[in-house]
C-alpha cells in the first residue's frame, strides 16, 4: 500500500468512527427536576424562600405533569430530595417516585443528609448517607458508594456523582471518585456522556465568582473539567443547588446546564429531547394554583435576600432585576449542539 492510499484509508476510518459516533444516539426524551426538598409538615417546616409546607404538593403534581409526557425515557433528579434527610421524608419521596411511569435516577445533595445540632436550633434527626443510598437501589445507585453510572439507552452514558461534603452546603468531589470517574470513561468511550453533580462547576454569572458565593460551586472542580478535556465523550454537566432556572454556559466544548428548585420560585421542571446532533430543552412550570404561585414570588421576595446578587437589592428596581435572573425567560428553551472530537 503507497503512502497516499494509506493515508486515505486512515482518514476513511476516522471518519467512520465521527459517523458512528454522531449517529449512535436515536431520539430520547427525558425530564430533569431538582431540589424538591420534601418536608412532611413537623417542627421547623415553614413556607419561607423554600415552600416547605407546600413541598409534598408540589413534588405530587410534579410526578402527575412528568407522567403526562409521551415518549418520555427517564427522569433525573440532581438532588436535595428531602429537607435535611428525615427519614419520613427519605419514605414518603420514594412512595411518590414508585408512581412515575418510566424509570428515574437520583444523586444526594447536601440537604440529603443529617444535619449538625446547633445550639437553639430546632433541627430533626436525619438519616445517615448510607441508609439513604441504599433505600434508593436501583435508581442510579447500585451497592453502597455516592456515585453510579448506567446506560439508560443504548449509547447514552450517565455519571451521578456525590460532590458533597459532611456538616456543610458547599462541594467537593474525593479524589477516590476522581479516580473512579477516570477509569469509568476510559471504559465508556464512543458513547455519549452527561455528568450530574448537586453542584455547579463553572460560575453563572460575574457576581457568582466571588467568595461568598463559593459554596454553590465545587472548591476543586477544576479537576473535573480536566477529565471532560480528556474525555470529549462528556458532552453535558447537569446540577441544581442554586435554585434558579434552567440555564446554561460553554466551557470548553462541554454545556453546564442548571436547574431550579421545584419548591422555590419559579417552580420549574426541564424536558429535554437529545437527538443525533442536538439537545433541545424547554422548562415547564409545575402546575399549581394561582394563590400558590403568587404566595411562591411574595416569599422569594421577602425570604431571598440570601439569594440575591450585588445589582438585586431590594428595592423596586434590584427586585425586577432579581426576579429576571432566577426566572431567566429567555433561556426556557434552548438548542445546544452535542459535542464530538
Amino acid at each position: 500500500m503507497t503512502n497516499s492510499w494509506k493515508v486515505l484509508f486512515i482518514i476513511a476510518i476516522i471518519l467512520s468512527v465521527f459517523l458512528c459516533r454522531s449517529l449512535a444516539i436515536e431520539n430520547v426524551k427525558f425530564v430533569v427536576f431538582s431540589d424538591p426538598h420534601l418536608s412532611l409538615p413537623a417542627e421547623g417546616v415553614i413556607d419561607d424562600f423554600k415552600l416547605g409546607l407546600h413541598s409534598l404538593e408540589l413534588l405530587e403534581n410534579t410526578i402527575k405533569d412528568i407522567n403526562e409526557i409521551p415518549n418520555l425515557k427517564f427522569v433525573l433528579i440532581p438532588g436535595d430530595i428531602t429537607k435535611d434527610g428525615e427519614p419520613w421524608n427519605v419514605d414518603k419521596f420514594v412512595e411518590i417516585l414508585s408512581k412515575l411511569k418510566v424509570p428515574f435516577y437520583v444523586i444526594l445533595g447536601n440537604h440529603d443528609q443529617s444535619i449538625i445540632t446547633q445550639p437553639g436550633k430546632v433541627c430533626q434527626a436525619g438519616l445517615s448517607k448510607s441508609t439513604i443510598i441504599w433505600a434508593l437501589q436501583g435508581h442510579g445507585f447500585n451497592g453502597p458508594h455516592g456515585c453510579w453510572s448506567t446506560d439508560p439507552v443504548p449509547n447514552l452514558h450517565l455519571v451521578g456523582l456525590d460532590t458533597n461534603i459532611i456538616g456543610y452546603w458547599g462541594g467537593r468531589i474525593s479524589e477516590a471518585q476522581l479516580k473512579w470517574l477516570d477509569s469509568d470513561l476510559s471504559i465508556n468511550r464512543n458513547k455519549l456522556t452527561i455528568v450530574m453533580g448537586h453542584h455547579s462547576i463553572v460560575p453563572f454569572s460575574k457576581d457568582e465568582e466571588k467568595d461568598e458565593w463559593a459554596s454553590f460551586y465545587l472548591e476543586n472542580g477544576d479537576k473535573l473539567l480536566q477529565l471532560f478535556v480528556k474525555y470529549p465523550e462528556v458532552a453535558f454537566y447537569f446540577s441544581g443547588h442554586r435554585h434558579i432556572s434552567t440555564r446554561y454556559i460553554e466551557h470548553n466544548g462541554v454545556y453546564h446546564i442548571v436547574h431550579p428548585s421545584i419548591v422555590t420560585y419559579p417552580m420549574r421542571y426541564t424536558v429535554y429531547e437529545l437527538s443525533k446532533h442536538y439537545l433541545d430543552y424547554e422548562v415547564r412550570d409545575v402546575p399549581v394554583s394561582s394563590e400558590l404561585w403568587e404566595m411562591g414570588k411574595e416569599n422569594f421576595l421577602q425570604f431571598g435576600d440570601f439569594w440575591r446578587l450585588k445589582d438585586t437589592p431590594n428595592t423596586p428596581e434590584g427586585n425586577k432585576k432579581y426576579l429576571e435572573y432566577y426566572e431567566s425567560n429567555d433561556t426556557k428553551k434552548a438548542r445546544l449542539p452535542l459535542r464530538f472530537e
